[in-house]
């Protein structure tokens, strides 16, 4: 037996069985796996955004500009495109209070909170010990328990700041939570280096380009 979600707003199916996500907006599927009581996006999303306030211009683009980065390793977004909310927010006069918001992800989906990353890492804790339970989040030659996937920073392309108009590769992974920072140009994100997580909850202008992993509602 197939067990599919299809969302009110039609925009997404989850497929139970297969563990996948189908993005009705685009086509495109992706993996999804079950941590905990959380499902995840077991890749980074990689919707092309046509306008609005994610508009590719501005909003959204692939690392080093190339398609098929994009394809291999999903689209960059800059926080008010992952929030889809207008650019006027990257001013300190605007603060977005709430917490848990659809932003880019598919209708069913949205974009996760800081504390849903912590409830993850948490569960995948209580058996893994802090030296080694990235390895079971991790891609191959990891384990990858848990099926997360999360792209080595050996592949080259394991970052997502911005610096100035291009996209500058660092040590860091870094994902888009739908968090905010005391500091209204800041913002939460996580990121890992392939040893830790970053436990200081990095802040991170809102300007900058990183990934998205979207969860189920």
């Amino acid at each position: 037996l197939v067990k599919t979600k299809t969302t009110a707003e039609g925009e997404s199916e989850y497929d139970e069985t297969a563990q996948t996500l189908l993005d009705k907006r685009d086509g495109q599927v992706y993996k999804t796996t079950k941590i905990g009581e959380q499902v995840w996006m077991a890749e980074n999303l990689n919707f092309k955004t046509s306008g609005g306030n994610a508009d590719d211009l501005e909003g959204s683009l692939c690392l080093e500009n190339k398609a098929e980065n994009c394809e291999e390793f999903g689209r960059l977004y800059n926080w008010n495109a992952a929030m889809d909310i207008p650019q006027e927010y990257e001013s300190a006069r605007y603060l977005v209070l709430e917490d848990s918001r659809q932003g880019i992800c598919p209708g069913g989906w949205h974009l996760p909170q800081d504390q849903e990353w912590q409830q993850m890492i948490d569960f995948v804790k209580a058996d893994y010990d802090e030296e080694s339970f990235l390895d079971a989040l991790q891609d191959e030659p990891y384990p990858n328990t848990y099926g997360l996937s999360l792209p080595l920073p050996t592949s080259g392309f394991a970052t997502m700041k911005a610096k100035g108009n291009d996209v500058a590769k660092s040590k860091y992974f870094y994902f888009w939570t739908s968090s905010n920072s005391a500091e209204m140009f800041l913002v939460l994100a996580r990121g890992y280096n392939g040893v830790d997580m970053e436990h200081g909850k990095p802040r991170s202008p809102k300007q900058t380009f990183a990934a998205v992993r979207c969860i189920m509602d």
